[in-house]
């Protein structure tokens, strides 16, 4: 008898592909497990702020310029530098 093999869902496998394509070799599940967390999040997030601009535009559905306007909103969010005072508050810890 063999056995049982683990379901590994199937994003799981390509973020390890990509994970291994940039030269990364192996890497602990939970890694797997957040990079997972954080793309949906990072989706979510997108396609409600694509959602948010289709509907003060005045349509039903947001189309390719809307989550292009999305990705950009959220593109500068990330890409802000802490502020001096949050660096400091983090290297007293």
């Amino acid at each position: 008898m063999s056995a049982p093999q683990e379901t590994v869902p199937k994003e799981a496998k390509v973020l390890s592909l990509l994970l291994h394509a940039s030269g990364v070799a192996e890497c602990e599940p939970k890694v797997i497990s957040a990079l997972q967390e954080y793309c949906l999040s990072f989706t979510q997030k997108l396609l409600s702020g694509a959602s948010k601009v289709a509907e003060l535009s005045g349509r039903e559905h947001p189309d390719a310029s809307d989550i292009r306007f999305s990705a950009n909103k959220l593109r500068q969010q990330m890409s802000r530098p802490y502020s001096r005072d949050y660096y400091l508050e983090v290297m007293s810890k």
